[in-house]
């Protein structure tokens, strides 16, 4: 596993990431995403988004196609695959219209991190694409591909613009 943290330089691992099918290191990803707050969870259909305010007031946006899930310590607040129960309404029609399990634990989230901006202390890149990014007060979001193929699972950007960076490069 590859990791970098605030303020600690990570090992010379490009060969590595270039093997994974990454082809950037982990320290361009962590670059946008350690000392940022967590913002809020939402969605678009079924591709998860997840939101970090810089303290220059852009913001850093994970957009999740593949299973992910965001725990808090060891309880698991949320996961990709709550996106498929209906919170309330009819089963046929809460995708549509936002009324699942996942929107309905994703406004609580959101609320808590407004509420409480955790800071993003590490970024880590395994292999396959799998990602771990790690937030002040035990809060832990974690994005594991499970597609062989090459579309894309996950990537993170600046809203106001530049490089998109995510897995598999190709598809970003």
């Amino acid at each position: 596993m590859l990791s970098a943290t605030s303020g600690v330089e990570p090992p010379a691992y490009l060969e590595l990431l270039t093997w994974t099918g990454l082809g950037m290191g982990v320290e361009s990803i962590a670059g946008l995403l350690v000392g940022t707050a967590g913002a809020s969870v939402t969605r678009t259909l079924n591709m998860g988004e997840v939101a970090f305010h810089r303290s220059d007031g852009d913001e850093i946006m994970l957009h999740l196609q593949c299973p992910f899930r965001v725990l808090h310590a060891e309880t698991m607040l949320l996961g990709s695959g709550d996106m498929l129960f209906a919170e309330t309404d009819d089963p046929n029609e809460a995708f549509v219209r936002y009324s699942t399990v996942f929107d309905t634990r994703a406004k609580v989230l959101t609320g808590i991190l407004k509420s409480k901006s955790p800071e993003v202390l590490g970024v880590e890149v395994g292999v396959s694409g799998r990602l771990c990014v790690r937030l002040l007060g035990d809060f832990v979001v974690e994005v594991f591909p499970d597609c062989s193929g090459r579309g894309e699972a996950w990537r993170v950007f600046r809203r106001s613009g530049g490089k998109h960076l995510g897995y598999p490069a190709g598809a970003v």
